[in-house]
């Protein structure tokens, strides 16, 4: 999500959001609804609450105003997302 976010930020000077899945994708298949673990063995292809930390750190270096969670994200990856930024402030 971060290159995607990067050629946002230096086309735009307005706030961004990020709201990254908890679920990896692929550069052959960037959904995570259409890998083939889709639905029934997603936890097979989560990506941990490390990672989500350093998303949150990176994301609000690169500037970054608003960052939340969605699919696959429950409260301890919220919790990384936060522990994240406060590491960076």
């Amino acid at each position: 999500m971060l290159p995607a976010l990067r050629n946002m930020r230096s086309a735009v000077q307005i706030p961004l959001a990020a709201q990254p899945t908890a679920f990896r994708s692929t550069d052959q298949c960037h959904s995570f609804t259409r890998q083939p673990a889709f639905p029934d063995d997603l936890e097979t292809i989560q990506v941990s609450r490390r990672n989500f930390e350093e998303f949150a750190k990176s994301a609000r270096v690169e500037g970054i105003g608003y960052i939340g969670g969605c699919c696959g994200c429950n409260a301890a990856y919220i919790r990384a997302l936060a522990d994240g930024l406060t590491e960076t402030k």
